[in-house]
C-alpha cells in the first residue's frame, strides 16, 4: 500500500449519535475531495457546485445506526501550491462513537509546485 493510501475501519456503537468526518489538509496545499457511502456521493451543502468538498473540512456522515455495515470513500486530491513546500498530508478523524478514529497519510518527495496527489481514504463501518 502507498502512503497515500488507507485502508481501515472504525467501530460504531448502533446509537441514535451522529458520526462525524473531519478532513485536513496540511502544508497550506489546496485541495478537492469526494465522499461516498456504499459508492454514492454524499453532498452536503458544504460541497461545491461540482459535489467536492474544498480543502480542509467536517460533514456530518449519519447516526452510527444507519452506517453499520457501510463503506466510507475519502478521495482527496491536494495541489501543490506552495513555493517551497512540496510535502502533503491529508489526516482524516471520524467523531461520534465510543471512541474517536484519526488517520494520517502524509506524502513527502520531490513533488514540484503545480502537481497533484491522490490520496485514498476506504473505511468499514462495523456495527455494534
Amino acid at each position: 500500500m502507498k502512503d497515500t493510501e488507507l485502508e481501515g475501519s472504525y467501530q460504531l456503537n448502533g446509537s441514535a449519535d451522529i458520526v462525524m468526518l473531519k478532513v485536513t489538509v496540511g502544508f497550506g496545499q489546496l485541495a478537492q475531495t469526494s465522499v461516498s457511502i456504499d459508492a454514492v456521493p454524499l453532498v452536503t451543502e458544504q460541497a461545491n457546485e461540482d459535489g467536492n468538498y474544498e480543502n480542509s473540512f467536517e460533514i456530518p456522515l449519519g447516526t452510527n445506526a444507519d452506517l453499520a455495515g457501510k463503506h466510507l470513500s475519502i478521495l482527496p486530491a491536494v495541489a501543490i501550491i506552495q513555493e517551497d513546500e512540496h510535502r502533503t498530508s491529508v489526516q482524516i478523524e471520524l467523531v461520534g462513537s465510543d471512541a474517536p478514529s484519526d488517520f494520517r497519510l502524509l506524502k513527502e518527495d520531490q513533488s514540484k509546485r503545480g502537481d497533484v496527489v491522490d490520496y485514498s481514504g476506504q473505511i468499514d463501518l462495523l456495527g455494534a
